[in-house]
């Protein structure tokens, strides 16, 4: 009520974002929107059109995504988010932490740079035919932190495909 009222003595649009009940006892978001469209000589508002939209969807899936960025940033677990060249374009700060390398220092790198020399070009064929063939990976191998100490990991990799079936990132996940 307040922002309509603020609308029609001002700028003559609001607009508002609320959670109603609906009939089946279900929680949803509307959208309401609406401006003036005529007034009066004295200036106050004669007509005013408008609209409401159900943003419940849109609501939830912002309500994910906050999620997964909660986790993404909480969880003990190195995060590494690969794009579909195998450049890095982004890192967890736990994967920071435990590597010793901040997010500029690999944003654009492929995730070998992290075990250069301590894995052989056979077994990064073999992890490559086994993700072409069932989109993951896990196993262990050596990394490197960024004072160049070699340490072991648990690792597994994921592909994500988008509604086309083409790939459109890698999500490797690690312990160390």
């Amino acid at each position: 009520q307040t922002a309509l009222q603020q609308a029609l003595a001002g700028t003559g649009r609001y607009c508002c974002e609320f959670r109603i009940l609906r009939e089946d006892g279900a929680l949803g978001w509307i959208q309401d929107r609406g401006h003036v469209v005529e007034r009066d000589e004295a200036g106050q508002p004669l007509r005013m059109i408008g609209s409401v939209v159900d943003i419940t969807e849109r609501k939830q899936a912002e309500a994910r995504l906050r999620q997964a960025a909660s986790v993404f940033t909480n969880t003990q677990e190195g995060i590494l988010i690969v794009d579909a060249q195998k450049r890095i374009v982004d890192v967890n700060p736990a994967f920071t932490r435990i590597t010793g390398f901040e997010p500029v220092d690999v944003r654009g790198k492929t995730p070998r740079i992290l075990g250069e020399g301590l894995q052989s070009d056979a077994f990064y064929e073999e992890m490559e035919h086994q993700l072409d063939a069932s989109g993951s990976w896990q196993g262990e191998l050596l990394n490197r932190r960024k004072g160049g100490e070699a340490f072991p990991v648990r690792l597994s990799i994921d592909v994500v495909h988008d509604s086309d079936g083409e790939i459109v990132q890698y999500v490797v996940v690690f312990s160390d």
